[in-house]
């Protein structure tokens, strides 16, 4: 009679285990949300308004023409520029996968990938921020302000993504 209770014990701890397991997969509480949510579509329609669609990118900042062809010539040769780092951090991340995954791990060769990865992320942040120095450039005064406002609101969403995933919201 013993063992039967004592299986039947083990087989209720693993099941609770096993439900834990799964809410805690949920995260913070939070049931999880189907990809096509109603409530997330205005936000993320709102930056890919914004960040992805090069006209209305500063439509906020009410540019005139002239600003708006500047803008335009600067973008394109960052589009080319960031297009090309982006390229090479690929590679370097399919090289680094598999440096690390080799039967015999070459930890030279990792080192100096990894050193590479960070060279690029590097020069990537740096051809940002020159993009944003030279937008910067061309705005008025007015608009500067308007501008790093909207840049503000765009690094926090952005570490609320990196910190909470991409249903994060401001709160």
């Amino acid at each position: 009679m013993k063992p039967n209770r004592l299986f039947s014990l083990m087989i209720a701890a693993i099941a609770i285990s096993l439900s834990t397991t799964a809410f805690a997969q949920q995260g913070m509480g939070k049931p999880n949300k189907p990809q096509g949510n109603p409530d997330d579509k205005p936000m993320h329609q709102e930056c890919k308004k914004e960040c992805h669609r090069g006209q209305m990118e500063f439509e906020f900042l009410k540019l005139s023409d002239e600003q708006k062809e500047k803008i335009k010539a600067i973008k394109l040769v960052n589009m080319k520029e960031t297009l090309k780092l982006k390229g090479k951090m690929a590679e370097l991340h399919a090289h680094l996968q598999t440096l690390s995954t080799a039967d015999i791990a070459d930890m030279n060769a990792i080192n100096i990938t990894i050193d590479e990865i960070t060279k690029t992320q590097n020069q990537l942040m740096k051809s940002r921020e020159s993009y944003k120095q030279q937008v910067r450039g061309i705005l008025t005064e007015e608009q500067r302000v308007e501008f790093d406002l909207k840049q503000g609101q765009h690094s926090r969403q952005e570490e609320m993504r990196m910190h909470h995933g991409p249903d994060a919201k401001d709160e």
